[in-house]
């Protein structure tokens, strides 16, 4: 992999995803495996449990412990201050979140009511999890100092971190490619084969890389799911399990809650593949808008206000998430947003 692998002038992002399953003559596929998968082994346990229900339910147990030791050291090793106060902070939450869901599967019988407080819940975690992904995955710079065997574990947060910070965010800092992303542009491919020559021979960073568009959306299954298994570090994958523990059983092999939490992740799937939205202005959002509703979403007050609350977060590492109305419950959880 050198500098010759985008030499085309404004080559396409997709392009040079597929120009480098050509060099190296390997599928990403291969490497979602170890990219993404390794530190979230809990989703296997839950997976297993889901299809051996009895037999494994005293695993969960465990996943239980394992899923909060995992988020617990994200949350403490990436916060700049008050690291034991955010881990306690993201641990209850998740649980409260979670016995809020059983409470409702187990005690409210009004018809249609479980169905709209299962959504209001998964609505409030999945805007504390995505404000978590980004302020504790994609800006875990710790992960830039691993030795061998600390990359097998977090080499998915360090790639996610390349992605984000060592490439969106420094093509945010210089003002050529700040007003392409204004015009919702791709930034220039010259940019970003400076940021890629850093790791030319670092295959899974560059697998990130390109399959994000250096941090402006998702290419192809593996790049929406590694962003989707990410989840499972986070509140929503604690209340998951919670709910699996206290609810599942032969009558009730997947709680309510649980699908309705899994189906409201791709809320924020949905935004962070269209993420350009959060940089451009408000014209270059309403042309490149399809349909009469989303030109209204991304141009409505409440995405104005991000756009402008996510540029401050580029300037001074403040306002991390991109969900609607987040700041809100996140203010409630961290006392900031």
């Amino acid at each position: 992999m050198d500098a010759a692998l985008s030499s085309i002038e404004n080559i396409h992002p997709k392009t040079r995803m597929q120009e480098l399953r050509t060099k190296t003559k390997v599928r990403m596929s291969v490497y979602a495996l170890y990219v993404f998968s390794v530190p979230y082994l809990i989703e296997y346990i839950i997976v297993l449990a889901f299809i051996f229900e009895s037999a494994f339910t005293p695993i969960l147990g465990f996943s239980l412990f394992f899923q909060l030791l995992a988020m617990n050291t994200v949350v403490f090793r990436s916060s700049k201050s008050k690291k034991i106060s955010n881990a306690i902070r993201c641990s209850l939450f998740g649980c409260v979140i979670g016995l809020g869901h059983v409470f409702v599967a187990t005690q409210i019988s009004i018809p249609f009511l479980p169905t709209l407080m299962h959504c209001f819940l998964a609505l409030l975690t999945v805007q504390v999890s995505d404000y978590c992904f980004h302020r504790f995955l994609w800006h875990a710079h710790w992960t830039k100092k691993l030795n061998k065997i600390e990359r097998i574990l977090w080499n998915p947060l360090r790639v996610h971190t390349i992605h984000h910070f060592n490439g969106h965010h420094r093509h945010y800092q210089n003002k050529e490619q700040k007003e392409r992303m204004l015009r919702q542009e791709h930034v220039h491919h010259s940019a970003k084969d400076k940021v890629e020559h850093q790791y030319k021979d670092d295959v899974t960073a560059m697998y990130a890389l390109r399959c994000s568009d250096h941090g402006v959306t998702m290419y192809g299954f593996e790049c929406v799911g590694s962003f989707t298994i990410g989840y499972f570090c986070l509140p929503t994958g604690t209340s998951i399990i919670i709910q699996f523990l206290l609810l599942s059983s032969g009558e009730l092999l997947l709680p309510l809650g649980v699908m309705i939490q899994m189906a409201v992740v791709s809320i924020p799937v949905f935004l962070n593949m269209n993420h350009a939205f959060y940089h451009s202005t408000p014209e270059a959002r309403y042309r490149a808008s399809q349909g009469t509703m989303l030109k209204k979403f991304w141009n409505s007050r409440e995405m104005n206000r991000l756009a402008k609350d996510h540029d401050l977060h580029h300037r001074k590492g403040e306002r991390y998430g991109v969900v609607p109305y987040y700041r809100y419950i996140v203010s409630v959880v961290f006392g900031e947003y």
